[in-house]
């Protein structure tokens, strides 16, 4: 028997081409019995992509992406060292805090350095 702990890392998240093989590799190297267990939303949204396979007699459709598309799966999903996952992760709190304040008003977009503030909508604009 196999017992997969925290699937929910597996629904989303950095490395996730990594995780999602480490998923199925538990599961297709089982003998017998397959556990996979997790908890919140990203369990939630595991278990539903497995009830699509599991209505689709377990077919697998697969709509081949176009070079753009790979492009941006590419980047989206590959691999990255934990001292990157940290810059990343320690990135994305500093940039929701500030939208957090912006959208609570306890700080105004004018409060912002013009400079930092046009480089921002460039990048921005530039996706």
């Amino acid at each position: 028997m196999v017992y997969v702990m925290n699937a929910q890392y597996c629904y989303a998240g950095y490395s996730l081409a990594k995780k999602r093989n480490i998923l199925f590799t538990a599961i297709t190297r089982s003998k017998a019995w397959v556990r996979v267990l997790g908890h919140g939303n990203d369990m939630d949204k595991l278990c539903e992509e497995y009830t699509r396979i599991q209505d689709k007699e377990y077919r697998l459709d697969f709509k081949y992406p176009t070079d753009e598309e790979m492009k941006k799966m590419n980047l989206l999903n590959r691999d990255i060292n934990p001292e990157v996952e940290r810059e990343l992760t320690a990135a994305n709190r500093k940039i929701s805090t500030l939208v957090t304040a912006l959208e609570r008003g306890s700080l105004d977009i004018n409060d912002l350095d013009a400079d930092t503030l046009k480089r921002l909508k460039e990048v921005i604009s530039a996706e």
